[in-house]
């Protein structure tokens, strides 16, 4: 059967506007794809309910509830999605990882860098190192900078460059224009990601050399 996108609109509005907890863990417990369009907005209470309920879900349950929590905001949220970074399923803890990234508001600052020292997976510190670079918090550079010398991945030793770069970190410039330089083309479009991430129009103008290159590499 064909659903027209009036009614699709109508049933995303109703998701939003006639749901409550129950419902909405249901659609989650039951692997119901409608979870990611709900717009119900969790309590602090409900935000506590799901994180206890979340060890007696299998893993597609919580890589859902894991997509839906991209809908939440505050920074209770943001400790939570920080927390499923360590779920034992990859999936989950990955999806949670990308999910905090890009997620309008932060965790703990001391939670986070807690997490990412105790943290065995490259990816997901690297992930984890791009959510510190966002922090205007005077003392995230000087805790950025404690991690530089046990990170032995080069990829995520360079998402630690361009956050440390995002944060102000002068050394740490230097090392991404000999990184850019150095880059292979199988690297070439993770740093012109990298590159977008600064943000930081002087530094661009003197990377253009080496953004070119990401270019014609690609």
């Amino acid at each position: 059967w064909i659903v027209s996108g009036q009614d699709c609109n109508q049933r995303t509005h109703n998701l939003g506007s006639h749901m409550n907890f129950d419902s909405v863990f249901s659609l989650i417990k039951n692997h119901d794809p409608q979870a990611f369009s709900s717009k119900y907005q969790f309590s602090a209470r409900e935000i506590d309910r799901l994180e206890a309920s979340l060890p007696h879900l299998d893993e597609e349950s919580r890589q859902l509830a894991v997509g839906l929590l991209r809908n939440q905001k505050g920074q209770k949220v943001a400790n939570l999605l920080l927390r499923l970074t360590s779920d034992p399923d990859s999936d989950v803890s990955d999806l949670a990882a990308t999910t905090l990234e890009t997620f309008p508001d932060l965790p703990d600052l001391t939670s986070l860098a807690a997490s990412i020292s105790k943290q065995p997976d490259s990816f997901i510190r690297g992930e984890l190192y791009l959510v510190m670079g966002r922090y205007r918090d005077v003392n995230a550079l000087d805790r950025m900078r404690r991690f530089w010398q046990t990170e032995k991945d080069r990829d995520a030793s360079t998402k630690y460059i361009v956050a440390a770069v995002k944060l102000g970190g002068a050394s740490e410039r230097r090392l991404l224009l000999e990184r850019v330089r150095e880059t292979q083309p199988e690297d070439a479009v993770n740093l012109c990601d990298d590159l977008m991430y600064i943000g930081d129009s002087e530094l661009a103008r003197g990377l253009e050399i080496g953004r070119a290159s990401c270019r014609e590499r690609v």
